[in-house]
């Protein structure tokens, strides 16, 4: 049971590390354009609070033996909604700032790339079941990598995180965005 919500910790803290950049929207939200180095910043700030939301996701405490098959779902269910939700949390955080030129097109792939990534975990919650046994939630696979869909969306996260991190790069901006895991 450990081994599971260890992978699904794991899995979350990775999704954390992609969300933890900027992002803004194509009218720039009426607001003043950032220059490149506050933009990386605040999104360093971001990053730092929705990993933080992560980080306290995972320490939920887990189903045990005594648990009904219903509790042991509720408790899946509990994790994918409480994923979907820090990204849409970031999702709109990211879009309220206003990326500069230089890194609007990566910005609005990652805005784009984190709503299809809560998406995704919202439509994998969906077709959970309503009632699972502690044994089929350990010898379950990890659900970041069995669904394709899931997958496809974090790693088209993970691309648009690393586009952003290039952006930075190249304009010379000491950050890193996290992107890619360990």
């Amino acid at each position: 049971m450990r081994v599971v919500l260890a992978i699904i910790a794991g899995g979350l803290l990775l999704i954390a590390a992609a969300f933890g950049i900027a992002c803004s929207d194509d009218d720039n939200g009426g607001g003043d354009t950032l220059t490149l180095e506050d933009y990386f910043a605040q999104a360093a700030e971001l990053r730092s609070g929705t990993s933080s939301a992560f980080q306290e996701l995972a320490q939920m405490e887990g189903p045990s033996a005594d648990d009904s098959d219903e509790d042991i779902a509720t408790f899946l269910h509990a994790n994918v909604q409480g994923s979907a939700e820090i990204l849409r949390d970031a999702e709109s955080d990211f879009h309220a700032l206003d990326a500069p030129e230089e890194a609007a097109d990566a910005h609005d792939a990652f805005v784009l790339a984190t709503g299809d990534a809560a998406g995704a975990l919202e439509d994998y919650d969906d077709a959970l079941p309503d009632s699972l046994t502690l044994e089929g939630l350990e010898n379950a696979p990890d659900p970041f990598f069995s669904d394709q869909v899931l997958e496809d969306a974090f790693l088209a996260l993970e691309d648009a995180c690393m586009d952003l991190q290039t952006v930075a790069d190249d304009n010379g901006i000491a950050v890193d965005l996290e992107c890619a895991p360990e």
